[in-house]
């Protein structure tokens, strides 16, 4: 149990310096689901609209 919580602190570490990387490239536009909600018979439905890399606005849809 301690080998594997070391192991997931070192990965931790890891992933905070690849944020760290620039990107100039990004989408612009996203569209995504919510999966849990067609197991429940309903359905999410969500756009976004990417303005720049820190800012954007978006729509959701919900069907019962």
């Amino acid at each position: 149990m301690k080998k594997l919580f070391i192991i997931m602190c070192k990965f931790s570490f890891l992933s905070g310096f690849v944020q760290e990387k620039e990107t100039i490239d990004f989408k612009r536009n996203e569209i995504k689901g919510n999966a849990l909600f067609l197991v429940l018979g309903t359905a999410e439905i969500t756009y976004e609209r990417l303005i720049n890399e820190d800012s954007g606005l978006g729509v959701s849809l919900f069907f019962c």
